[in-house]
């Protein structure tokens, strides 16, 4: 009997050293989980920057192809208004001239 109580003792002892362990292990991954989950909080937040600066410095180069598109597209404009004026100059000078006479000479 005093073997049965003193196997049964041990065993005790032993489940509860096994409990402890475990009750540790488990204090453990949850400090790992916390310590972890910073890590991942900050990488993913990194990530993210990362991404936005990448988006932004992709949008910044369209921009700046539009631009230089518009840009042409403005001087090529500019250049054919120029050559429209230079070569109507004399012909719109005359009329605009005879239209103001006209009216003068009507009052």
């Amino acid at each position: 009997m005093e073997e049965l109580i003193k196997n049964i003792v041990e065993a005790d002892k032993a489940a509860r050293g096994r409990i402890n362990e475990k009750i540790h292990e488990r204090d453990n991954v949850h400090s790992q989980i916390l310590e972890k989950r910073s890590d991942v909080i900050s990488k993913y937040q990194e990530e993210s920057r990362k991404r936005i600066e990448e988006r932004r410095a992709q949008l910044e180069e369209e921009l700046k192809a539009a631009a230089m598109v518009e840009e042409t597209r403005y001087q090529n404009t500019l250049e054919q208004l120029n050559r429209q004026v230079e070569a109507h100059r004399e012909e719109w000078v005359s009329k605009l001239t005879a239209q103001c006479l006209k009216l003068e000479g009507c009052s």
